[in-house]
């Protein structure tokens, strides 16, 4: 945990800036589910739809991770809020603390969503 204070538009921008990335990781998904269906129905093998079926499974729990993500992103940004409006004529003097774990949690679904990228195309190009 580094302690450091960060101001209110500091905080802000960095939850708009994951939770654009958290939604369009979310659209990709979609998009990867159309293409895993496309490849289930070219590739009846059980090898690749044991493989499709796998995928299709992190892509849930990635869906899932990323609700959550959202979630607790929202609930900082209504803690934010009440404190700006309990004290608007300060709120942008004022320092909060940095939000380290949200950070960390945000930093390692992105790697880890990355790695599964990465996966899914090499399974994708091998198998379309």
């Amino acid at each position: 945990m580094s302690n450091k204070k960060k101001h209110i538009d500091e905080l802000h921008f960095e939850h708009s800036l994951w939770k654009n990335q958290l939604r369009f990781s979310k659209d990709e998904l979609k998009s990867y589910q159309i293409r895993l269906e496309e490849i289930a129905k070219k590739n009846t093998h059980n090898e690749v739809l044991a493989l499709v079926e796998q995928f299709q499974n992190k892509f849930i729990r990635q869906n899932e991770v990323i609700d959550e993500l959202l979630h607790d992103i929202n609930v900082h940004e209504d803690s934010l809020a009440k404190a700006a409006m309990n004290n608007p004529d300060a709120i942008h003097r004022q320092l909060f603390d940095n939000h380290d774990q949200m950070e960390g949690s945000a930093n390692s679904f992105l790697s880890m969503y990355n790695e599964l990228k990465k996966d899914y195309y090499s399974f994708s190009s091998k198998w379309m």
